[in-house]
């Protein structure tokens, strides 16, 4: 255990949050996440409670975290201590690094400081970067000699604005031995992903994905990561179409978001920034992909069914909710809106099947009951325009079209499944009584018309200014205005408390009438 990790603990404790210690400590959430995990499963004891993004500690944690502050501040005391004294100073540095040329410069810096510092021991370890890297994780390597690229997470480190070189040795049959000069020669060197991101790579896989992947090659897990991905996405964005059919269906914008963040991840080529990039991100993908599950399983279970019937009554219910005082009705309605408007409305869906139930039958019995109310309403305006015909003979010229257009009204009343659209049907039937009506007097008129310039067209055929003498003799005939009663009172309910009240009324119709009742060759039919 080294004091690094120790600092690391103590920022936690007291940000209460890896995600803002991350930022203190200049590291990124999951390497510092990792680094305490394996410091937990070192000490054997739980020292954090993971609560969401809250951190809180556990009793060995309060524990652990008094006995931190005491060993660095002993630290920081030692240091103080020897501040100034450094002819005492003694002990082992040890240092790993690769087998390149800039070993030639560390034996010279060794050599300076050991004559700086002649009681001080130079360790030399060489091995490979990977090896190099993981013994000074465990505190095993002070000082690493290293070759770019290599990640510095967590490190402090220099650049040293050197070059190395490399050779390319051959057969002497090589057909590259037999030229002259090469002009251009390109090694490409990949760096291996460290054995951190390959277990991120192939965590991300298992619990995003579903998939087991045994392998550790690196092309291996690339290509199985982004076909995972590509199938993931292909099936996010199905469900996608969904809510365009329906725009209540929840968390479109979380889908979204996961579709967005795989896409970014695939289209990276490049192995190195691909490993690097899942490992840096794999706390998000691993939390998106706990927020993915309820989604698949609300769209491939029967969730999705009873959910789209509430938004279904819901609909109808808004169209009308103005037409509805019913108490209860409204409760439910209520109560039913509010989990539809749940961004994660899972846990409340099996509340939604008694809800419905309870919504049907009081919404269709309203429903019902403003339909019988209606049906005389219907049945009378359809009377009144047969009679008409009856009385004038002329069901034969008309029957046919004023029977096939109330039949419409009766079956738009009977499939109706909004109260509002039951309210608008009274209307329309009265407009409808009303044209048919008038059609009947403009027919009625037309023939009148015509038999009169008939009769005095014989009489006054010889004459070159017969049009002109048969305005005159044509007689005024009297227009008939059918007027509904709907559209005297404006189809407005009317309350009456006392005789003035019903004076006022009836002053108002007569205004009314009057104004329709304009000259006097026109006649008032109210129906």
């Amino acid at each position: 255990m080294d004091f690094r990790i120790l600092r690391y603990f103590l920022t936690v404790a007291k940000e209460q949050s890896f995600t803002k210690a991350a930022e203190q400590l200049h590291i990124t959430q999951p390497t510092l996440s990792r680094q305490l995990a394996a410091l937990e499963e070192e000490l054997g004891v739980e020292l954090l409670v993971r609560s969401g993004r809250h951190i809180t500690l556990t009793d060995q944690g309060i524990l652990f975290k008094r006995r931190a502050l005491e060993i660095l501040d002993l630290e920081e005391k030692t240091l103080e201590e020897l501040k100034g004294a450094e002819e005492l100073m003694e002990g082992t540095i040890t240092v790993g690094c690769g087998e390149f040329v800039e070993v030639e410069r560390l034996a010279e810096i060794c050599k300076r400081y050991r004559e700086k510092y002649p009681l001080v021991q130079i360790a030399l370890h060489t091995a490979t970067a990977d090896t190099t890297y993981e013994m000074m994780n465990k505190g095993l390597v002070d000082i690493g000699l290293f070759m770019e690229p290599v990640n510095t997470e967590g490190l402090d480190h220099i650049r040293i604005p050197n070059s190395d070189y490399w050779v390319v040795g051959m057969r002497p049959d090589d057909p590259l031995a037999k030229k002259e000069f090469i002009e251009k020669l390109i090694i490409d060197i990949r760096e291996k992903a460290t054995k951190a991101q390959i277990s991120s790579v192939k965590e991300v896989i298992n619990e995003y994905f579903g998939m087991t992947i045994s392998s550790n090659d690196d092309d291996v897990l690339m290509k199985n990561f982004k076909n995972c991905a590509n199938n993931k996405i292909e099936n996010m964005k199905s469900i996608l179409v969904e809510y365009r059919v329906n725009p209540k269906l929840p968390e479109e914008f979380t889908i979204k978001k996961a579709i967005k963040d795989l896409e970014q991840i695939i289209k990276i080529t490049e192995p190195k920034e691909f490993f690097k990039t899942v490992y840096d991100e794999a706390d998000d993908l691993l939390d998106m992909s706990d927020e993915i599950a309820p989604i698949s399983e609300f769209f491939k279970g029967e969730q999705r069914g009873i959910y789209e019937t509430t938004c279904k009554y819901i609909n109808m219910f808004e169209n009308s909710k103005n037409f509805v005082s019913d108490a209860e009705l409204l409760k439910v309605f209520n109560t039913m809106n509010m989990i539809v408007k749940e961004n994660k409305p899972y846990n409340d869906i099996p509340k939604l099947p008694k809800l419905n139930n309870e919504f049907q039958e009081k919404y269709y019995q309203l429903l019902e009951n403003e339909a019988k109310a209606l049906r005389p309403v219907l049945e009378h305006d359809k009377e009144v325009v047969f009679n008409t015909l009856k009385e004038k003979n002329l069901e034969a010229k008309f029957i046919e079209k004023f029977e096939k257009a109330f039949k419409e009204i009766e079956k738009k009343l009977e499939e109706s499944n909004e109260i509002a659209q039951v309210k608008n049907i009274k209307l329309e039937s009265d407009t409808l009584k009303q044209k048919c009506l008038d059609e009947i007097q403009n027919y009625e008129d037309t023939l009148e018309m015509k038999k009169i310039k008939e009769e005095e067209k014989k009489k006054l055929k010889d004459n070159n200014n017969a049009s002109k003498e048969i305005e005159k003799l044509v007689k005024p005939k009297k227009t008939v205005k059918n007027i509904t009663m709907a559209k005297i009172t404006e189809a407005r309910t009317y309350t009456f408390s006392s005789e003035k009240d019903i004076d006022d009324f009836l002053l108002q119709v007569k205004e009314k009438l009057l104004k329709e009742l304009n000259d006097e060759n026109t006649i008032v039919k109210l129906s």
